[in-house]
């Protein structure tokens, strides 16, 4: 990375226009020039523009220093992967504000505060950083390159952007080769890769990759991410119908979370036993590994707002399960225990759930109208989304709701949109 892209960045950072940046000390049309690297400037020029950036030291390829400071930054981002206390506090910001990170390594300074601020989900703080590196990450190394395109492929998987998601990840993917991308890291973009495709139903790809990821994390014997693999592993099997696959990837997984004592991966197990069983019609089985997740994740308030999508998300399982059973008084209790949720922490971003409880609540209640609710509403939501699975789970309901009141050519349109989606 050069210095045409350094003060073509901290221009755009500190809000200088080229006009102003430039002003008695070269020409606009000079400092486009250097700004696309097709000059190169005196140190006097070089100087005078940075000074007036504010940057009174620049670091360049020569500095003998430059290699230990850019393996430093490294390290850092490899904590944040790994989610390692010490790269959580406030004065990761502090070392990278400071002048050692000036240089050829800003460009890899910056994509680590993308990472940083996605763990702590300052996502906007993130796509800020994205959107000015994204000018100028074509003149980039590769490794750099890798990083911008998986950051920006989470960055939109949190949006629930997934298919842009895959495309980014697919990006970062055609790097791999590079002999400095680091083998954690490839890791954890095989681990993304399979979440992104198991949300787009692309089930064979999504186990393909959690598998890929195990092998990384094996190595370097880091099973609880190997666990989170063979928990992905499990949903993809069980997506095919192959449950005693998936019950092998689940039982995996628990030996592993009980081994570490992680409670938060033995609620996300169980809460995914608990699907499973519901799936092969053991009713009270699947009550309980659900109450099980729920009774781990609702510790305390400070427990509750760290795990609350995964809460809501056993909760609406557990209306689907009783309604499906026909048990109306537990759906209403947990109608009622997610409506609560969603009141009482209405900070997080829970529209989905809320589409969710007010369709049941509509349909155990017969609402009149529960069918133009789910038509006009819940459907163009997930469509929106690109949410296939729950796309075709509410055309399933429409189909049905409309059998039941004999409006057959609704019925048709329904059940074609859930053939489509299953030939997907």
């Amino acid at each position: 990375m050069g210095i045409g892209n350094l003060i073509k960045h901290q221009r755009i950072e500190k809000g200088f226009t080229q006009e102003e940046l430039c002003l008695g000390i070269c020409s606009v049309s000079y400092l486009s020039k250097i700004e696309h690297s097709v000059t190169i400037p005196s140190r006097e020029i070089i100087n005078l523009l940075l000074s007036r950036l504010g940057i009174q030291e620049y670091d360049n390829h020569e500095d003998s220093n430059l290699e230990s400071r850019r393996k430093m930054i490294i390290n850092i981002y490899k904590g944040l992967i790994e989610k390692k206390n010490f790269v959580e506090e406030d004065n990761i910001l502090e070392i990278f504000e400071s002048k050692l990170y000036i240089g050829d390594n800003w460009v890899l300074r910056d994509l680590v505060l993308v990472r940083y601020n996605i763990n702590k989900r300052e996502l906007e703080k993130a796509e800020i950083i994205l959107s000015k590196l994204s000018d100028i990450i074509d003149n980039c190394i590769e490794q750099e390159k890798f990083i911008f395109f998986k950051n920006r492929g989470l960055l939109n998987y949190l949006n629930s952007n997934f298919t842009k998601a895959l495309i980014d990840y697919n990006q970062s993917k055609s790097f791999i080769t590079n002999l400095n991308i680091l083998d954690w890291d490839i890791a954890d973009l095989y681990f993304q890769l399979a979440l992104t495709n198991g949300k787009l139903q692309k089930v064979q790809n999504s186990i393909e990759f959690a598998s890929k990821a195990i092998e990384y994390f094996d190595k370097d014997y880091n099973f609880l991410k190997s666990a989170d693999c063979q928990i992905l592993l499990g949903i993809s099997y069980q997506r095919l119908e192959n449950y005693d696959a998936a019950m092998k990837s689940y039982d995996l997984a628990l030996r592993i979370a009980k081994t570490f004592n992680d409670t938060t991966l033995m609620s996300s197990i169980y809460h995914n036993l608990g699907y499973l069983n519901s799936l092969r019609d053991n009713y009270m089985i699947a009550v309980k590994y659900f109450n099980k997740s729920i009774e781990i994740r609702c510790g305390n308030d400070k427990v509750i707002k760290k795990n609350i999508n995964s809460i809501l998300n056993t909760i609406h399982s557990m209306i689907q399960l009783h309604y499906k059973e026909g048990n109306v008084i537990e759906v209403k209790r947990f109608l009622d225990m997610g409506e609560e949720m969603l009141e009482h922490y209405n900070n997080y971003p829970n529209l989905e759930y809320k589409y969710h409880f007010n369709t049941y609540s509509k349909l155990i209640h017969n609402a009149i109208d529960k069918n133009h609710y789910i038509e006009s509403e819940v459907l163009p939501y997930f469509k929106k989304k690109e949410n296939s699975r729950y796309i075709y789970k509410y055309s399933k309901i429409l189909a049905q709701v409309y059998e039941i009141d004999r409006k057959y050519k609704k019925v048709s349109i329904f059940i074609r949109l859930q053939s489509k989606l299953y030939r997907l």
